[in-house]
Formats: structure tokens, C-alpha cells, sequence
């Protein structure tokens, strides 16, 4: 009887090691080089670079592409910026210590293809900075550059950049005919774009070399604009293009982001400050 019995326990000792092997192993994350890392980086476009460190370390300078989940901000439920538990996800941080901690998190939640590479300490390849962006836009939230016509019929044209939860945006909105001034009813095509992180740093390029100030009140009828008004810390100024040609090439750029189909919102403004 004692030996059927020390079999039967050796027995569960044994299968236990290995369910709890299993488990490890399913529940694990993939370390690589950061060479391997650059190669991953260069491909179709699928994977995500998560930077793990804290915000104030991601604005010193991160991988470009780079998103900032602070590993001290990811819990038991899964980040709202990684919704796809099967997508491609590369993780840094500083050295690797805390790259390491939230990529075993991650895979922990369920989370498929995790991909630990170090830390940025180590990297050599590019590096972009919260600093390359003009200082004259620190605090920067919103946006607008709005363009009315009492023409027969009216015609009005709105575009929307502005940062939300950590994430950069682009809203388009054009109202034809109907009545003067329109309504929401008159709009005949809207639609918002979630953008990369080099499309935020492209936008700010557009506005380069132009003036901020204290905005104007004009209470004229008729045709108008184009208004274009920035929000920061110290709340609505207006803003002005260095000349007419930079304005007309920032409403081209406008136009080929109004053509993207990837709609992450419904076909309205949403939260946020209007003008």
C-alpha cells in the first residue's frame, strides 16, 4: 500500500512540475537583440512599438513610432492602446529590467507575440525627441482651421488636429447648400483619422515659421476665412501661416489626410473644444 501510494504522489509531483512547465510556457514572452529589433521594426507595418518607461522619459527621446505605456500603469486588465492580443508587440525600456517586467504582463493577460529587445540605453538607431517640435506649441491640445462661403450655395470646411489620451488625431468635416449659416444637417462628408506619431511630428512642420496670438473678433457676415485658431495651456489664440503659399500647401496636406478611409470615431467632432 505504501508504495502504490508513494507512486501515485511521485505521479502528481511529476504531472504537476509539468502542467505548471506548460503554463510558463504559454504564457511567456520572446527576447531578441535590438538588431533583430530594427529588422522587425522595418516590416509591413503590423508590429507596435510599446515604450515602457514614463512619460517624462518617453518626451527625453523614444524609438520613433513609439508609444508610452508605463509598465507601472499596466495592471490586470489589458491596455486600452493594445487591443489586438495577436498583433506584433516590441517592448523597451531604459536598461531592460522594466521591458522584461511588462512583457511577462503582458503575455501573462494573453497576449501572443511579445517581443522584449532591451533597453534605449543601448540603441543605435534613431531617436526622436518631444524637443524637435517647436516650443511655441508646448501645451498644445487642439487644432482648427475652418474656412465659411455665403456662396450660392454655402460651402463650409473644417479640419481638426488635436491630442487625445496620448494619441494624435485628425478630424475632417465638409458642410454643402442648405440654408445660410449651415447646420450640422448640411455636413455631406466628415470622418476622423488616428495618426502616427511622424504624422504629429509632419503637422507641426506645416506650421513652422508662423505666428501665435491673441485672436480677433470679427463680427462681419458673408464670406470668411479661413479662421484658424490654436489651443494650449493658455486656452484659445489664433493662429497665422507665415505666408499664403504655406497656407495652401497645409490645405493640400489637409486634403490627402481627408482621403484616408481608417474612421475610428462616428461622423461627428465628439468631445472637445469648438470654435
Amino acid at each position: 500500500m505504501k508504495r502504490i501510494f508513494l507512486f501515485i504522489l511521485v505521479f502528481l509531483c511529476l504531472t504537476g512540475c509539468a502542467a505548471s512547465s506548460q503554463a510558463v510556457e504559454e504564457h511567456s514572452y520572446t527576447q531578441i537583440d535590438q538588431d533583430t529589433a530594427k529588422e522587425m521594426m522595418a516590416m509591413d507595418g503590423t508590429q507596435i512599438i510599446v515604450d515602457v518607461r514614463t512619460q517624462e522619459e518617453y518626451d527625453s527621446g523614444h524609438i520613433p513610432g513609439a508609444i508610452c505605456i508605463p509598465n507601472e500603469s499596466i495592471g490586470c486588465d489589458s491596455p486600452e492602446a493594445l487591443p489586438d492580443y495577436d498583433q506584433i508587440i516590441l517592448i523597451y525600456c531604459r536598461s531592460g529590467n522594466r521591458s522584461k517586467q511588462a512583457a511577462q504582463k503582458l503575455a501573462s493577460m494573453g497576449y501572443t507575440n511579445i517581443y522584449e529587445f532591451g533597453g534605449i540605453n543601448t540603441w543605435t538607431g534613431e531617436i526622436e525627441r518631444k524637443e524637435d517640435i517647436d516650443p511655441m506649441f508646448d501645451g498644445f491640445t487642439d487644432f482648427y482651421y475652418t474656412y465659411d462661403a455665403s456662396t450660392n450655395p454655402p460651402f463650409y470646411q473644417r479640419y481638426r488636429f488635436y491630442e487625445e489620451d496620448g494619441e494624435f488625431f485628425f478630424y475632417h468635416e465638409t458642410r454643402e447648400g442648405g440654408g445660410w449659416p449651415q447646420t450640422e444637417e448640411d455636413i455631406t462628408a466628415s470622418g476622423t483619422v488616428k495618426l502616427t506619431e511622424e504624422d504629429r511630428k509632419t503637422f507641426f512642420t506645416y506650421l513652422e515659421g508662423g505666428t501665435i496670438k491673441e485672436p480677433e473678433i470679427n463680427d462681419e457676415t458673408g464670406d470668411a476665412g479661413p479662421w484658424t485658431y490654436i489651443y494650449r495651456g493658455n486656452g484659445q489664440e489664433e493662429y497665422e501661416f507665415p505666408s499664403y503659399g504655406a497656407r495652401l500647401a497645409f490645405e493640400e496636406y489637409c486634403e490627402g489626410l481627408s482621403s484616408m478611409r481608417i474612421k475610428v470615431t462616428d461622423n461627428r467632432m465628439g468631445a472637445g473644444t469648438g470654435v
